[in-house]
């Protein structure tokens, strides 16, 4: 009887084991999606931003997460903008080595309501989670944050501020989204601290005019 229940324990250990390290072994492709309306292109800074941070959280979760650029650098997709959902999940099926479990599709828009002082700026950075082999849904979220920018902060001060903001959405869309595929790694990256004006010398600017060659 002892001997029965020493096994019966080992078993349930050894299910324990598999079931915290199935998220360890999923690969992950993170690819953003810019072919809506009013999308911010893939081959601006805040995109890249929000890409980035996205794959390290995925990382930090136990996930496998591959670099879209290695990984289907043999693709014609390759280096295009406004990419649709056909042609990003094909590429992610034509994935080998290994192949791909899941695509973390992200897109991030960002409108700008001008005041009479200041200009009011929103980004929104949404997310879906499709099964790369079959384009099952498994998961989606989208989270936003406004802030105001001095109209006085341009060029390199509006980029560097909606950059911040799209880092801290991204953080906050990862955690949401490894979480829906059953992560049961622990979340170890530090908090990030919020949107702080203090750290680029504006309020919240004027970022329309930047937006333009990010569109």
């Amino acid at each position: 009887m002892k001997r029965v229940v020493i096994v019966f324990l080992s078993l349930l250990v050894l299910s324990g084991c598999v079931a915290t390290g199935a998220s360890d072994f999923r690969t992950i492709l993170v690819m953003g999606n810019d072919s809506a309306s009013g999308a911010v292109a893939r081959n601006n800074r805040i995109h890249t931003r929000v890409l980035n941070e996205l794959s390290h959280v995925f990382d930090d979760h136990g996930f496998r997460v591959f670099d879209e650029t290695t990984v289907t650098k043999d693709t014609h997709h390759q280096g295009r903008t406004r990419r649709s959902d056909a042609e990003l999940i094909d590429m992610a099926r034509s994935v080998r080595t290994p192949p791909i479990d899941t695509v973390a599709l992200f897109t991030v828009y960002i409108d700008t309501a001008r005041l009479r002082h200041t200009d009011k700026v929103t980004v929104r950075v949404s997310g879906r989670l499709l099964g790369a082999q079959d384009g099952s849904r498994q998961g989606n979220d989208s989270v936003s944050q406004t802030a105001t920018i001095r109209p006085d902060c341009k060029g390199a001060c509006r980029a560097e501020a909606v950059g911040k903001i799209g880092i801290i959405l991204a953080r906050d869309l990862g955690i949401s989204l490894a979480g829906q595929l059953g992560a049961k790694v622990v979340f170890k990256r530090p908090s990030r601290k919020p949107f702080d004006e203090e750290d680029t010398g504006m309020m919240v600017g004027d970022i329309s005019k930047a937006l333009g060659d990010w569109q």
